[in-house]
Formats: structure tokens, sequence, C-alpha cells
């Protein structure tokens, strides 16, 4: 099975990558830090785990160290703190002290290139140069990059220091979590010129919080860690990513006909804090030895901070694209790009974890657009690979249950009910509730910790705080106020391996896919059924507001792994289909995941959901089925 990062809260909801970090851990030649991974005892992956105990909150930055504080004195950043574990698996004379300049030159920003960190300044000094003058993009690996660069070639270019587009804010605000500069990949639509954008973000390891943070940046696997950073010392970025998925820049698909910008992640979307000390160490604690017996041992704990200022990154984002600096991609003093503040149409995207981030974020995402653009700019919003099955959905499946019950029209804090399938392992943990996302639950503590902008209108209509809007789902449905896309396998491998947010006892699974699926199908007929009448909350959505495309992937009697978790990255996963049957059979019509997408970009979707499922006719007698062909639905 997979290993995925350590993660404070529910592991249910941890996301494998996406593919769409810059970096994958590829050897820095023969400078110090080369082989260190090998050296210092370096796992690749860390499986799941939770962390129950509360982040240090105090500052110590720059102050002395404690009988706790044994592991790395003075480090004012996770970035810092790697740079001088790399330069002790050199010298192990050196001190533990980012304050000491380093003896030798630490990593390069590509292989045989310049140095990351040099002799002579500390490692702090070198994470306040990298940030303030980030590594000029031809320093970096080119990868497809040559020059103009061919099409389909998204080029790099750091994001300005400040929230309003500006280097002149006090204090830093756009940050990545280990303290480097926020990055973004931006390509100019290749159709020619338009008006119409795509933001991503994409999906590569879930949040972190406390103790969780340095577990995943120094020990997790290649994706996880860089998913942090723009510029790891064990894996610096890239100048330049090759178009892929809905990235992809060739003129017969839709994408084409965006200006298309994808984030370097190395945060979330809607957090703004900074945790002044997260704990880092030399391993992992001594009671996770046995969890984990190719990891070093922990005999040594200091602090760092770690950034969580994701908003800020995007509204930076934002307004960078309206600048010369944004809309050149190729520095020839050209700006290949149109300003946002033109913009008719704003995509803004998500892959796995991140569209937890986004959904949170997208309604102070839209304001932010609408400062820029002006109030007639369309924002929508799209999701790939979460759509996991929702604790207002759980009373149908209680003994209890109220007659004719919907999950839009009864939300779980109307009902209370919730009871997990018994899934045979012998132990009561089928519990299940909002304790999560209320005061002092794991889910919630960590958003706090970060400082997660919730949804302003659920607050205002739940009140501040409420566990409603700690619910990233409970907020899809009944407050966001854009249209929405949705694509999501209806038995995700990988939302699916672990327990749901609301279960009460984390060491709950599914038995197999089914409740899992049947959850995720109810629900979404409810959304169809529901979705444009007043039981929603903030009253009825526009209908086409909600678009719903649920494959099934995996047939019965395959295995679980073959349901697909993301897809917007890949050529191949989005060039897949579904096939719309008359109830004998025959052919109506068959339109890829792109068809689809494009068709709800251009206003032409004929229908607003494809959703496999045998139990379910339209009200003509056709059914969706999963693939080009017309088959038994599942």
């Amino acid at each position: 099975m997979r290993r995925h990062p350590i993660v404070l809260f529910v592991v249910g909801l941890v996301a494998c990558g996406d593919g769409a970090s810059s970096s994958n851990g590829v050897p820095i030649d023969d400078t110090v830090g080369a082989d260190v991974a090998a050296a210092d005892g370096t796992d690749s992956g860390v499986a799941d785990a939770v962390d129950t105990s509360g982040p240090d909150s105090a500052s110590d930055i720059g102050g002395d160290t404690t009988a706790e504080d044994l592991y790395m004195a003075h480090c004012e950043s996770f970035f810092a703190v790697r740079i001088v574990e790399l330069q002790v698996a050199a010298d192990a004379t050196f001190a533990t002290d980012c304050d000491v300049p380093l003896t030798a030159d630490i990593g390069r920003l590509r292989p045989g290139g310049k140095p990351l960190c040099t002799a002579g300044e500390t490692a702090n000094d070198c994470r306040t140069r990298h940030y303030r003058t980030p590594p000029d993009m031809d320093d970096l690996d080119q990868t497809c990059w040559k020059g103009a660069g061919p099409s389909g070639c998204m080029h790099a270019s750091s994001v300005p220091r400040c929230a309003d587009g500006s280097d002149t804010c006090v204090e830093d605000e756009a940050v990545c979590q280990d303290g480097t500069r926020p990055v973004v990949f931006a390509e100019a639509a290749t159709a020619g010129p338009t008006n119409d954008w795509l933001f991503h973000l994409g999906g590569e390891g879930g949040p972190c919080a406390g103790a969780t943070c340095w577990f995943n940046y120094r020990f997790g696997e290649a994706e996880f860690a860089t998913a942090m950073s723009t510029l790891h010392p064990d894996s610096p970025g890239n100048a330049a990513l090759g178009g892929k998925g809905i990235f992809n820049g060739d003129t017969s698909l839709p994408y084409s006909k965006l200006n298309r910008v994808r984030f370097d992640r190395c945060t979330d979307a809607a957090s703004d804090a900074m945790e002044l000390e997260a704990p880092v160490s030399n391993g992992v604690p001594a009671e996770l030895a046995a969890t984990y017996p190719d990891l070093p041992i922990a005999t040594a704990i200091g602090h760092a901070p770690v950034w969580y200022r994701g908003l800020a990154t995007w509204r930076a984002t934002f307004h960078h694209m309206t600048t010369l600096e944004g809309r050149d991609r190729d520095g020839d003093g050209t700006p290949e790009m149109p300003s946002l503040a033109d913009a008719r149409l704003i995509i803004i995207s998500a892959s796995s974890d991140a569209s937890m981030w986004v959904t949170l974020a997208a309604d102070r995402l839209a304001a932010e657009l609408r400062s820029i653009a002006g109030q007639d700019v369309e924002v929508r919003m799209m999701v790939d690979g979460m759509f996991p099955p929702m604790l207002d959905n759980e009373a149908r499946y209680h003994a209890n249950v109220p007659a004719n019950f919907d999950m839009v029209s009864t939300s779980y804090a109307e009902s209370g009910l919730c009871l997990l399938p018994d899934n045979g392992d012998g132990v009561a943990n089928e519990s299940c509730s909002a304790a999560s996302y209320s005061a002092g639950g794991d889910l919630r503590s960590s958003y706090e910790t970060r400082a997660v902008q919730l949804d302003a209108s659920c607050e205002a209509m739940h009140g501040a705080g409420a566990p409603e809007c700690y619910d990233r789902n409970h907020t899809l449905v009944h407050h966001l106020d854009m249209p929405v896309l949705i694509l999501a396998d209806q038995e995700d491998n990988t939302v699916s391996d672990g327990p749901g947010t609301y279960a009460d006892d984390k060491s709950y699974f599914w038995k197999d896919p089914s409740p899992y699926r049947q959850r995720v199908v109810d629900q979404a007929w409810d959304l169809v059924d529901f979705w444009s009448t007043e039981a929603r909350e903030e009253g009825a959505g526009t209908p086409g507001d909600l678009v719903l495309i649920l494959p099934k992937t995996r047939r019965e009697g395959e295995n679980w792994f073959k349901a697909t978790h993301v897809r917007f990255h890949d050529d191949v996963d989005m060039a897949n289909e579904m096939t719309l049957c008359e109830s004998d059979g025959t052919k109506v019509a068959t339109a890829s995941f792109n068809q689809m997408i494009g068709a709800w970009i251009a206003d032409t979707l004929p229908q607003t959901f494809a959703i496999e499922d045998a139990r379910r006719v339209l009200p003509n007698g056709r059914v969706w089925v999963t693939g080009g062909a017309c088959r038994k639905p599942e």
C-alpha cells in the first residue's frame, strides 16, 4: 500500500500527489547534500499517523536554547534547519546552529549549477537571500523551457512578497511553509489571445500543523516534502513545467483557450498564520520506532517557524498577473499574457486535498478577483478527486432516519444522526459526529493553528467558528456562490483509504468499496434533486451551476486500487470517456472528461450530471456508463 505523509488530523483525507510537484527528488550532483538522504537515515516515505500534541506557541527565534531545544539553535525556517543538517552530514564537527557560517557550499540550484547556499553565509542568511531575491529562472533546471519555450511549456516566476502584488509590505505575506518564496508556472492561451483564465493548486499530501510539518518536510516522500517549498534543499525547483491534462496547450483541447496558471505548491489557499515554534528533530519519536523501523529515533528536539500563508499567496498571484513581470513569461520585455484586470472568466481549480482549501476560501478568492477585474467577471470552481462521503448524508443510513430524508434539506446539525457501518474488525469504532469540526476536534485544531479563513456567509448564518463552517462539504453544498464542476471517482482509492473526517475513532476503515460508493452516489442524487431548491441554506442554487461527473472506473471483481483518484494532471485520464445509453443499450453520446469540461466552460454542456448508477435511470430511461461503449451500468 502506498505510504502517505504524517498528518495531524484525519488520515482519510490525506491525498496522494497529483504529479504537479516541480521537484521530484532528483539527485543534486556531487555537492554536499547529494547523498545525505542515505547517509543520515532518511526514508522516502512515512506512513499515516495522528499527532495529538498541541503546537508550541511561544517564539524562540534567535533566542537561547533550553533543555528541550537541543537540536538546531537559532533557526528561522525549516529550510535553514535542513541546510545545517546537510552541512553536519558533511562535517560532523559543525555546530548545529543556523547562525554559524557554513564551511562548504550546500546543494545546487540544478545539477552542475550554482550553489544553493554558499560557504561563509549562514543557513538563515541563505534562506533570507533566496526569499528577498529569488534565483533567476535561468539558474534552475530548465526542463521543457528552451529560450522562448515550446507551446505547452509553462514558465515559472516568483510571486510578489505582498498580498497586494507589491514588494513593499513590512512583513512578508506570501511565503511557503519552509520560508521560501512561492512560485507559479504560467502560459498564455495557445489558441490565441483571450481573457479567460485558469488558476490551479495541485494536491500533494494534505495539510500539517505542529509536529507533523517537520515530519512531512524532513522524512516524507519527495512529493509531500516539496509541497512545502519551492526550493527544498533536497530537491530544488524547476524553471518550467510541461503542460499535461488541463494544462495541456494543444489547440485541440479546450484548455488552449485559457491563460493557465499553476501553483508550484508550497502552501494551501486559505490559511493566514505563522507558527513560531513548530518542533523539529533528528528523527521520529521513540514510541513510533516500531511503526517506522527504517527511520532514525529522535534524540534531540528543537523548534523553527513554519508559515501558513496560503490565502496571501493566492492574492499575490492574482495581482502578479496584472503586472509586466507576471505577464512577461519569457523575460523579453513584452507580455505574452493579457492583464488579469481585463478577465472575462476565471476558473479556480484544485485537486485532491487542495480542494478543501480552495472550497473554504472560494468566495474570498472570488471577491479578490472582482476587486481586480470588476464585478462583472465570472468566477467558477473545478474540483478534481474530492467528493467524499458527507456527514450531512449519514442520517440516511441510521435506524432513526427521518421520513423522506435528503441531506440538503436536513443537515447533521438538525438530525444529529451518524453511525458508520460495521466493518467486521471486531472493534467498536463506528461512532461518528461533528466532533472533528467542533471546538477541540482534531481537524478544527489543525485549521485553527493555520488560521484557516472560513466562508464568511457560512459564519454569518451559523455563527463564528460554527462546526458547519469547518466542514468543507457542508460549505460546498450550502454556501458557495459560484458555479462548481466536480470530477471524482465514485470509489476513489485514495480518499477511501482511511476514515472519513467525521469518524470519531480514526482506526475505522471502509470494509470494501460498496458502503463508500453508496454514500457518494446517494449524496450526488440528492444534489441533483435539491440543489436548485430552497432546501439549500442560502437559497436555491442556479440550475446548471453544479456539475457532477462521477465515473466508476473500477469494474466489479477488480481490485479497489483500480478506482482512480485525481485526473486533472494526466492526458490519458482526461481523455477517458463516459457514455450515455438508451435502455436497450443503444449509444446516445460519448464524451471525454476534456469534452465535458470544455462544454462547461463554453456554456454548452447539455446535461449537468454524469453518474453511473444501475439503481437509478434518468426520466427518459437512459443511463450513464463509464467508458466509450454502452454496457450494463454498475
